[in-house]
């Protein structure tokens, strides 16, 4: 019960700031004009029925790419939907969050990801900045750690 309130009081703040004029949106994806940590953005999408993006295939990606470039937002990183999910002291993977399937296409940059070890902290994924040395593809943050744009999506 103390933890669920703890993430009630560190979380509900920003998330419950985020209005939906706070999104550039297309039919499927809603990209935020703020910057927020994983859950915080998690819980943004949740809030309007939607979900963070994920790409669990090539063709996602391409077509998220694409949103993202129609949008102006190609110099910024983003959160996707993907998180380390630990099971027991032996196994752990990834998996998207809104699913619980796992990650079975990936994009992750060279040397990525390198956070899968982590016990101290939650593990999750942002999508590079399409500008960069490895535009697009996905790099391993703490979730709670890193404010980014993100992206949701319907689903």
């Amino acid at each position: 019960m103390q933890n669920y309130l703890i993430w009630l009081l560190i979380f509900v703040p920003l998330a419950a700031t985020i209005k939906i004029t706070d999104f550039k949106n297309s039919t499927k994806y809603h990209l935020s004009t703020i910057q927020a940590t994983f859950p915080q953005a998690l819980f943004a999408c949740k809030l309007y029925g939607w979900t963070l993006a994920t790409e669990k295939t090539a063709q996602e990606a391409v077509n998220l790419e694409s949103f993202l470039t129609q949008s102006g937002q190609t110099t910024e990183h983003i959160w996707l939907g993907g998180v380390y999910q630990v099971i027991n002291e032996l196994t752990a993977k990834w998996i998207w969050i809104e699913s619980g399937l796992d990650v079975s296409y990936t994009n992750w940059q060279s040397g990525e990801p390198n956070y899968s070890n982590s016990s101290t902290y939650s593990t999750c994924f942002r999508k590079n900045a399409l500008s960069t040395t490895y535009p697009g593809q996905w790099y391993a943050n703490t979730c709670e750690s890193y404010s980014y744009y993100f992206v949701c999506e319907d689903y």
